[in-house]
């Protein structure tokens, strides 16, 4: 592919030249090796074979320490933060829930926290328009009864 030249021109790069720059490449042995990964993986297995101790160590997943009585994910000392961050947080979680039950809204409606005149979600727009026509709906069928009412005030009063 061809580069700029210095006069901000296209220069053609000649395919016979080699590839590196000669001023760029490395006069070092090691690093011009040919092989790029000189530590072999076999090199690694054998050093964790050789590790003293017991091979199943588990660590806690809160504070990194080694438990060495549990096989569990938390240590004795982060299990029962975990258990209260947890009820925490669904105490929380029940309490929005809640709330947007009372206001009219989904759980899509409350995660992506919409308004709650407002709905984000199709069956929450949808189930809005409806309940909207069938105010309308409702309103209507009132004016009627009063506009039939009216008319018939109308028809006694002119009877008289």
């Amino acid at each position: 592919m061809p580069t700029w030249s210095d006069k901000g021109k296209w220069k053609e790069i000649d395919p016979d030249l080699p590839e590196t720059d000669p001023d760029l490449t490395e006069t070092d042995p090691d690093l011009t090796q040919s092989d790029p990964d000189p530590i072999d993986a076999d090199d690694y297995a054998a050093y964790y074979e050789d590790q003293p101790g017991p091979s199943g160590v588990f660590y806690c997943t809160e504070c990194c320490e080694p438990s060495d009585d549990r096989a569990g994910p938390l240590c004795r000392t982060c299990e029962p933060y975990q258990d209260w961050r947890r009820r925490i947080d669904r105490e929380r979680h029940n309490k929005a829930n809640r709330e947007a039950r009372e206001a009219g809204l989904c759980g899509h409606c409350r995660k992506s926290k919409a308004d709650p005149g407002k709905a984000s979600c199709t069956p929450c727009r949808r189930k809005k328009t409806e309940s909207q026509a069938r105010r309308d709906a409702e309103r209507k069928k009132t004016r009627e009864k009063g506009k039939k009412a009216e008319e018939k005030k109308k028809k006694k009063d002119k009877k008289r």
